[in-house]
């Protein structure tokens, strides 16, 4: 990929803010896929079972984040 050294170099000294943008796209695509697979299951049009669960988990996973924020 051409592109993967211009990003290790951006990222280069903050590799925290590199690990939580993967690991937040990561998250929020199995979400998608979860819920895509989950509406093709129950009859709900797959493409908004996936949304609908991306959306209810990317809430539900920022309230947590939050709160643990508040408590620690």
């Amino acid at each position: 990929m051409p592109t993967a050294h211009h990003f290790e170099q951006h990222f280069r000294a903050s590799a925290t803010v590199r690990d939580i943008v993967i690991g937040m796209s990561d998250g929020l695509l199995a979400l998608f896929i979860f819920g895509y697979v989950k509406g093709r299951f129950t009859g709900l049009k797959p493409v908004r079972g996936g949304l609908r669960t991306l959306l209810i988990g990317g809430l539900a996973a920022g309230a947590a984040f939050t709160i643990a924020k508040l408590i620690a």
